[in-house]
Order: C-alpha cells, then structure tokens, then sequence
C-alpha cells in the first residue's frame, strides 16, 4: 500500500505515465459497456449493409497473429546466428541488436496473446452471434467452445499490441499505427465476432502489458534505454545501420 500511495500513476506503451484516474475511468466504461452498451450495439451492427462487413474484413487479417509471429521470430533467429559468425565489432553489436529487436517484437504479440486466450476460457463470454441468433447474452465461466470466447478479442490484442511495439522503432507512425489498430477493431464488431467491451479490454490490456515489456527490456538494457527527460528510447545500437548505409552510399559517390 505505501508503494501505491507514492506512484502518481501508472506506466504504459511508450515510457508514459497514465493517472490512476484513467486506469479507473477505463475499467468503469467496461463495466457501462457490458451492462448497457454491448448488446444493443452489437444488435444495431448485425444490421448493417453487407457491402460494410466486407469493407471491414480487408483489414480483420491484420489481427492475426501469424502476420508478426513468424517475421520476428525469423528475424531473431536468423540475426543471432549471423551475429555468432561476424568478427567485425560494429556488425556484430548490430546484428545482435537485430535479433533482440526480433525477439521483443515476438514476445510483444505473444505474451499478451497467452493472457487473453487464458481470460477468454475463464470469462466463458457468449460472442454476438449467439445474442442475435439465439438471443443468448451472457457469460459461461470455463466454457472451451469458440463461440464463448468473446471476451476479450484476440484480434484486436494483437493489433494494439503490434502497432504499439512497432511505434518503438516508428515513433512518427504512431498514430497510424493505432488508427489502424482500432480500424481492426472495429472489423471485429462490425463482423460480428465481439462487443465494444470486449475491443476496449484488449487495447487497455496491450497498453499495460506493452509498457510493462518496454520497463523490463529497459531495465535490462535490452533494446530500450531511458532518455534526459525520463522517456523511453531506442538504444543507440539501433542507429549503426544507418551510419552503415550513408557510408556505402558515400563509397558509391
């Protein structure tokens, strides 16, 4: 309790300190969501004109997971390896710092994907399709069939994930990155697969889950390090590559 009455707030994605305040306000609009929102939003949408769900459903695959999994993971392996066979100092730090970047960016998708699949089969929460079908809504606690694994959505765990551990090496794509994230989001609701509440639980969760990875790459000087101003930042291993391109295009000249 002390050391919760000395923190202003709490850490998420990006190094940035959010109000207790927020973490609250967030958790209480879950709360109105599923009690008053959800279902008749979700009622509304199943409405809505074809052309919309197939207008939302090019962007539903940038939810799956596979489309940053099995990169990084290439990326990591394939960077250490090489790295193991370079004699050149630079090289090998970069190479190195390759394959870490890889690394985060697969544990970044693949932890919090672990945690909401496990919340998934505790909530037991009945997906929309079983409200506007059967008029079921609801949750079944441990319940292992897919149409009660509503809540939260994966697909949009992993988009808010992705684009908030991709923003840490695109730091002026951000906001794109999340506009596009919650465009995923929204393609899950608009399809039919889960409810606002269920959208809104995934991004406060890979908020969380993103800084607490970020504060615990930091702290072991892996990838991050902490700027003049407190903020969190790339470690400068991740700038030879450029120094190595202006040198060959000088070469070149």
């Amino acid at each position: 309790m002390n050391w919760l009455a000395k923190q202003k707030g709490f850490r998420v994605a990006g190094g940035r300190q959010m109000p207790w305040l927020w973490l609250f306000a967030a958790i209480l609009l879950i709360l109105v969501s599923i009690a008053f929102l959800d279902a008749p939003l979700a009622t509304w949408l199943y409405n809505r004109p074809e052309w919309l769900r197939a207008g939302f459903s090019i962007v539903n695959s940038l939810g799956k997971s596979d489309w940053y999994l099995w990169p990084s993971a290439l990326v990591a392996l394939a960077a250490g390896a090489a790295s193991l066979r370079q004699r050149k100092t630079s090289s090998r730090r970069l190479l190195r710092w390759l394959s870490t970047a890889g690394a985060y960016l697969f544990l970044a998708v693949a932890i919090p994907g672990l945690l909401v699949n496990l919340i998934k089969i505790t909530a037991g929460r009945a997906r929309p399709k079983l409200l506007t079908t059967e008029g079921f809504y609801g949750f079944e606690p441990f319940n292992i069939l897919p149409d009660f694994h509503s809540f939260p959505s994966g697909h949009s765990q992993t988009a808010f994930c992705a684009a908030l551990a991709l923003a840490a090496f695109w730091p002026s794509g951000r906001r794109a990155l999340l506009i596009l994230a919650g465009f995923v989001a929204a393609a899950r609701m608009v399809l039919g697969a889960h409810f606002l509440s269920d959208v809104v639980t995934s991004a406060l969760l890979s908020f969380i889950i993103i800084g607490w990875l970020e504060r615990l790459c930091r702290d072991q000087m892996l990838i991050f390090t902490t700027g003049r101003e407190g903020e969190l930042r790339l470690r400068a291993e991740g700038r030879w590559w450029r120094r190595r391109v202006r040198k060959a295009l000088c070469k070149q000249r």
